[in-house]
């Protein structure tokens, strides 16, 4: 071994040998290194056209009568016999103008009134703070008052001090007159400051009086705005009446069974099934009658539109459609849908969103090689989530093709070195 070394300069064998160690060590601590960074799965942000989706239950029930309510108080004029086709919008029965015309003041009046006393119940009854302003001003005037006197006793006295024998008696009356003043600015002061305290109690008094009526008046109110929503369901529908030509009519095609004072009844003409379902407020907004939907059980599946909303409960919002001519039995179903479709520039797998205080962000794999390798680190890239879908997110902020992590063994922060698993 000896001999094959001594076949080159010493010199050199010493840098030859350095520099292998460097780099044995190197490798060495790079091997380490690499075991501690974290174990990252990225994925390309793209282009991609997103849906939003709906599924929920429904329920199939026969489409037979169904009755339709007279506003109350309206004396009709029967019009059509039983039995007759209507189509939608035809006359069911007539009403008198007058009538209906005094019947819509009197509820009109009655809707203001409502709101008035609402309105009443909702002013702000802060008690006023006019008695504390007023005490904490005269506190602060006698402060600056018996100031005076002290400088005035102050003055006196060193008079008195400075006063030759003949002047004593004369500087002595002064100094008994400053501290008689003194005395009294004492008490006027204590007298004002007992005052601003009686008013504050009074204030903190009104104050909780004032919370206890205001959460009274709030109840009230909403009570009130209960009633005042009856009064204005009514009114539309007594308007609606006036604007159809003093005329109750037909709210669908159908076939009049019953024709009451206070109601009447249609015959759907063509049998089948009232198909009704509900989704929550967000979704429901984006249904329309337009919108297609796919009802199924187990193998059986029909495509349909024609969705109207029935009725809402402030969180979620009834949709009915008549099916017809299907066969299907009446009972559950599942209804699922299309609401939207947009086309996103940059989209990621949800999983790859994370949110800290100041919103939602991503971690951007970035490369940079040096002299033994390419090393990989993240980058805090904060973004905008314009759409999800439950398995992606279309967001604002990110260029298409960057990689994102999407999953890590470890936690990771700005700048922290990641190794790519396949």
């Amino acid at each position: 071994m000896k001999k094959f070394w001594d076949k080159f300069d010493p010199e050199g064998n010493h840098l030859l040998l350095c520099f292998l160690t460097v780099l044995a060590l190197t490798l060495f601590a790079r091997s380490f290194a690499g075991a501690a960074q974290a174990q990252v799965t990225v994925s390309s942000s793209q282009s991609r056209a997103m849906t939003g989706k709906f599924q929920t239950f429904g329920t199939l029930t026969p489409m037979g009568t169904e009755q339709y309510a007279i506003p109350e108080g309206l004396v009709i004029e029967k019009t059509t016999q039983i039995g007759t086709s209507l189509e939608a919008g035809d006359v069911v029965a007539l009403v008198a103008p007058g009538e209906l015309d005094a019947l819509l003041t009197r509820k009109g009046a009655e809707a203001t009134q409502l709101e008035l006393r609402i309105e009443g119940l909702l002013e702000d009854n802060a008690p006023s703070m006019d008695g504390v302003t007023t005490a904490k001003e005269a506190v602060s005037d006698a402060k600056d008052v018996r100031k005076e006197c002290k400088e005035a006793l102050t003055a006196a006295q060193e008079a008195l001090d400075l006063a030759a024998e003949e002047e004593k008696s004369a500087a002595e009356a002064a100094v008994a007159e400053a501290e008689q003043l003194l005395y009294n600015a004492e008490e006027a002061l204590s007298d004002a400051q007992a005052q601003l305290k009686r008013e504050e109690a009074a204030y903190a008094d009104a104050q909780t009086k004032a919370r206890r009526e205001r959460k009274s008046n709030q109840a009230e109110a909403r009570v009130l705005q209960l009633d005042l929503e009856k009064v204005s369901a009514e009114l539309a529908e007594l308007e609606s009446v006036r604007n159809a030509g003093y005329a109750v009519t037909a709210p669908a095609k159908g076939i009049l069974a019953e024709l009451e004072g206070n109601y009447f009844a249609m015959t759907n003409p063509y049998g089948g099934n009232l198909l009704t379902f509900s989704l929550e407020a967000e979704d429901a907004d984006l249904l329309t009658a337009r919108t297609k939907i796919t009802v199924s059980r187990e193998e059986q599946t029909v495509e349909m539109a024609g969705c109207t909303a029935k009725s809402e409960d402030g969180e979620r919002t009834t949709f009915t459609a008549p099916m017809v001519k299907t066969g299907w039995e009446p009972g559950n179903v599942t209804v699922s849908g299309i609401l939207w479709e947009e086309l996103y520039d940059a989209c990621v797998p949800i999983g790859a969103l994370r949110r800290d205080a100041n919103g939602y962000f991503l971690f951007v794999l970035e490369r940079r090689a040096n002299l033994w390798a390419v090393e990989q680190t993240v980058r805090k890239v904060y973004v905008y989530p314009e759409r999800m879908d439950g398995v992606y997110a279309a967001v604002s902020g990110l260029e298409p093709g960057q990689q994102v992590v999407v999953t890590s063994s470890k936690p990771l922060t700005e700048g922290s070195r990641v190794r790519v698993m396949p």
